[in-house]
């Protein structure tokens, strides 16, 4: 039986090489926010004169972790990549508004990758500063035909578990696990217990992109005062050095992060 119009297994490997590791950080952050599921478009560029026509409306996901290995002076990144029908006509939705009775998560790991050769090691390389692979598991206990229809028709609309949408803070007891700006995926199909007019529903969530590992500073209302030329300034005695701040509404002290 053909169950798709849409041409399969299609795959394309590259190999990159580069003087440094600039490269490969760029190709293992991309693959730490795209992984094995998220179709993307590949540059014109890189396939300019190979020959190879690709069909339209078609894009490319990981067909496994990129790959890389070191020589002196030479770092080699190979990719595989599997041709995929488009999914742009996906819309995201955001889930419905319905709390659960339970949640359950795990915090996900950072994308730190290791390298080990010569017998030094391990080398670590952190790709970019988020957490990935978060998973949520909501428990919907005696919950309406009306509530599990919500349910139903979301997971259709986000054809299964390929598309992305927004869960609202509060239904996950706005825990400060992910960014705001974070969107999810279903893991699997929803599962449902019947008891005549209610129902347990069981849903299991993956944050696509999860909480940003930065700390950052909040200066409240103050302000940003006008620019002053200066030589430096020197911490002269005995550590630890204290920094007193003012009343005034104008900041006093700005660290900026390169």
């Amino acid at each position: 039986m053909r169950r798709t119009n849409a041409a399969t297994d299609y795959f394309l490997s590259l190999t990159f090489l580069s003087g440094d590791a600039t490269q490969q950080n760029s190709i293992f952050a991309h693959y730490a926010i795209q992984n094995r599921f998220q179709p993307f478009d590949l540059p014109s560029s890189i396939t300019d004169g190979s020959g190879i026509s690709l069909p339209a409306n078609y894009q490319w996901i990981y067909a496994k972790p990129p790959e890389v290995s070191f020589a002196p002076g030479n770092v080699e990144v190979s990719v595989e990549l599997e041709l995929v029908a488009s999914l742009r006509h996906l819309t995201m939705s955001t889930f419905p508004t319905i709390y659960p009775n339970s949640i359950s998560f795990n915090h996900g790991k950072a994308q730190v990758s290791e390298y080990t050769s010569f017998g030094v090691g391990p080398i670590r390389f952190r790709h970019n500063f988020y957490l990935n692979s978060q998973g949520f598991t909501l428990e919907f206990q005696n919950i309406q035909q009306s509530d599990v229809d919500l349910i139903r028709s979301h997971y259709v609309d986000s054809q299964g578990t390929a598309g992305e949408f927004a869960v609202p803070l509060a239904i996950l007891a706005n825990v400060n696990v992910f960014d705001s700006t974070s969107n999810f995926r279903y893991l699997s199909t929803p599962t449902e217990e019947h008891f005549g007019v209610y129902f347990n529903v069981t849903v299991e969530l993956a944050v696509v992109r999860g909480l940003e590992l930065l700390f950052q500073l909040d200066g409240g209302p103050a302000t940003l005062p006008a620019e002053e030329s200066f030589t430096k300034y020197v911490f002269d005695g005995t550590a630890p050095f204290i920094l007193n701040g003012s009343t005034s509404a104008l900041a006093t002290l700005i660290l900026n992060a390169d």
